[in-house]
């Protein structure tokens, strides 16, 4: 039996732990390993985190605060587990319950996959990423510092991460932690490859600089409830597909894999926000 793990990264977003490992807990996939990893967490965060080793019985493995997002710490845990497929997931986002399972088929066969992921912008809209890592030319614009590779959408193979040169290392100022492992991913293996539908959401900080923790946490507690129905991720389907229909005609092959992906699951649903 594949055993699957889940690595995620925090430091002071409290009580969204709650809900980033929640959509974990409601994956299809059973048995997954779920691993936090403190980065010199606030007292709050770590009373969150303390909550659910108890009731959930997450490993949490506590550091001090590393000089960027504790990428070694990373390296060092993955050093000793004994998973075979391992995900990310930033404390901040949120998968759909079909995450894992959409992506372990991908990793029979690549070393290295990523979901279709959408940003959920600060007034409820989404916006899906698409890109295709079994393309040329999107494994090329990463190589070239255009990270569209979130964390939370990544996936790979143990012992593919155990050929890499380096593994995680601290990025140096000025290059995107991810950026800095993804462009270690691309010359090393050209076993790459992405998913067709979003099944993941990102939440970015920029974009709630001014958010205090209670509304952002409000406000992913009201996408986690509409992820756990069929008809809230209907909604959300459709107005990906939407947006991807109206904004990437440039790129009409990512679109027409979107559309491949999502048949029978975005007709006749309207484009609105969940709110």
């Amino acid at each position: 039996m594949t055993r699957v793990a889940v690595i995620i990264p925090t430091y002071d977003h409290g009580m969204l732990l709650k809900l980033s490992v929640g959509s974990v807990l409601a994956q299809t996939v059973p048995g997954i390993a779920i691993h936090v990893i403190g980065d010199g967490v606030t007292d709050a965060a770590r009373a969150v985190i303390v909550g659910l080793v108890a009731e959930h019985g997450v490993h949490f493995h506590d550091h001090p605060k590393s000089p960027r997002t504790g990428e070694p710490y990373r390296h060092q845990l993955l050093g000793t587990l004994d998973a075979d497929r391992i995900f990310y997931l930033s404390d901040d986002d949120l998968w759909l319950p079909d995450h894992v399972e959409s992506l372990l088929p991908l990793l029979e066969r690549n070393d290295l996959v990523a979901a279709v992921s959408a940003w959920v912008q600060a007034d409820g809209q989404v916006k899906p990423m698409l890109h295709d890592l079994g393309k040329p030319f999107y494994r090329e614009r990463i190589v070239a510092g255009d990270n569209h590779l979130p964390l939370s959408a990544a996936a790979h193979r143990m012992d593919a991460y155990r050929r890499l040169p380096h593994g995680w290392r601290t990025a140096p100022v000025g290059t995107a932690t991810d950026l800095h492992m993804w462009q270690q991913w691309m010359p090393a293996t050209p076993r790459t490859a992405s998913g067709t539908t979003v099944t993941m959401l990102r939440f970015p900080s920029k974009m709630r600089a001014d958010w205090p923790l209670e509304r952002r946490y409000a406000e992913q507690e009201r996408w986690a409830a509409a992820l756990a129905t069929g008809d809230g991720r209907a909604r959300l389907h459709a107005a990906c597909f939407a947006h991807a229909r109206s904004t990437y005609i440039a790129r009409d092959l990512a679109v027409r894999r979107l559309e491949e992906g999502m048949i029978g699951a975005v007709c006749a649903l309207p484009r609105r926000p969940i709110t």
